[in-house]
């Protein structure tokens, strides 16, 4: 009788799998290399600003503004930097992010206290802990490099202009025997939205024109360069011939065409489609693969925005899963319909002109609507606009459970015929 040939256990069968991943972090996206690609005269114009301020100083305020579309290497420069005056002596550095703080310029003076001057005492109040700041910060005779990322999320906060006068008005707290014109700190600010900063300082005009950063624009990668970068992650982060440079050029172009040129979206889709095939045992990342990672990077993107979105912004979410689903699942939104829906279950609903622009602009950007569509009817008269939802409505509702605790509005309203409706407004 022929022997029987021994099973192999689950634990050997997982370690025959072929390796993809061998260096999770790299394709981590809080990893920050020793070299930024396709940045590096950007570093060097930074580098010689910062450099000048910690071997000669510069004139009060020495502020930094970073911006430019989500991906372009902002906080990856900045954080570069950090580690390098970390090694400095006579400079003590900081990173905060704006969003982790819960957006209250309070609470980031009150972390600047402890981790800087190494205080317990807490600050009496914004003003007068900002002039204790500087006045501690002049007498220790070191330097301060502070970096607030994500700066534009304390914007809506009614402290916002006090907070930025604060930084840009320090030589009036600072003893008159100090030498004229020289910094203690630096500050680079980092922002995607530099037009919510300019809109809440608008009505100081005082504050508006002392606040004259120095802005480095940080342009969206092209498709070669975004090519590069994942070429360097792969590298570094991948088993040798577990990936093709088609496959990597395959993820440049979908995220340069359809996503915007994000560094963060292309190294998110490389990482899932590394995983992908990592999980149903294929030798080499292929385009089965990165289809699929696609689809799931799309769903962490509106995820992350959920989770930072406003309470208006989320009424108006929470209205687009209970129409959806109150009249059958229909991909299909008519403008109108949303709009009355939503004011049926929100309280203090906003404008149907606000409203529109959240569905035009915010919506459409996080890749929950489709760009709208709108025609004229036989008299000319402008039809209402339908969008459509690209996310799967019970996913994007459980997106919302889980970043907020909530699910979409439950009030029945079935639709007949929305093109016969033509709403003030509209």
């Amino acid at each position: 009788m022929p022997s029987k040939k021994p099973e192999t256990s689950s634990i050997i069968q997982v370690s025959l799998k072929k390796k993809i991943i061998v260096n999770p972090k790299v394709l981590s996206l809080a990893y920050v290399p020793e070299n930024l690609i396709a940045r590096e005269d950007l570093l060097r114009e930074v580098g010689k600003s910062i450099g000048w301020w910690v071997s000669k100083g510069v004139p009060n305020p020495a502020v930094m503004l970073f911006q430019g579309q989500t991906g372009t290497g902002k906080t990856a420069l900045a954080k570069i930097i950090l580690k390098e005056l970390s090694k400095v002596q006579g400079v003590k550095t900081l990173y905060l992010n704006a969003r982790e703080m819960g957006l209250n310029p309070g609470k980031c003076v009150n972390r600047i206290w402890k981790n800087l001057l190494e205080s317990d005492k807490p600050p009496r109040g914004l003003v007068e802990g900002f002039k204790d700041f500087w006045r501690g910060t002049w007498e220790t005779g070191l330097k301060y490099f502070i970096v607030i990322d994500e700066i534009d999320r304390m914007s809506s906060e009614k402290t916002f202009p006090e907070f930025i006068s604060c930084w840009v008005r320090v030589s009036d707290y600072l003893p008159w025997d100090t030498k004229p014109g020289e910094s203690t700190y630096m500050l680079v600010l980092i922002t995607n939205r530099p037009q919510n900063i300019e809109a809440a300082l608008a009505p100081y005009p005082e504050i508006q024109d002392a606040f004259m950063p120095e802005r480095i624009w940080f342009p969206v990668y092209n498709k070669e360069e975004l090519l590069k970068i994942l070429l360097d992650r792969a590298q570094k982060g991948l088993a040798e011939g577990a990936y093709s440079e088609s496959v990597l050029k395959e993820i440049a172009e979908e995220v340069v065409e359809n996503v915007g040129g994000g560094a963060r979206n292309a190294i998110g889709i490389l990482r899932y489609a590394a995983k992908r095939a990592e999980q149903v045992d294929h030798l080499i990342i292929d385009s089965r693969d990165v289809k699929w990672a696609i689809q799931a990077t799309g769903q962490d993107t509106v995820r992350n925005w959920l989770s930072e979105a406003t309470q208006a912004q989320i009424d108006v979410v929470r209205a687009i899963i209970g129409f959806v689903k109150d009249n059958g699942g229909s991909p299909k939104i008519p403008q109108h319909h949303l709009y009355r829906y939503y004011t049926k279950n929100v309280p203090n609903a906003r404008s149907y002109t606000w409203f529109k622009k959240v569905l035009e602009s915010t919506l459409t950007n996080a890749g929950i609507l489709a760009g709208a569509s709108g025609r004229k009817n036989r008299k000319g008269q402008g039809i209402p606009r339908i969008y459509e939802l690209l996310y799967d409505v019970n996913a994007l509702e459980k997106g919302l459970t889980d970043t907020h605790g909530l699910s979409g509005f439950k009030t029945t309203y079935s639709i007949t015929d929305f093109e016969q409706a033509s709403p003030e407004g509209s």
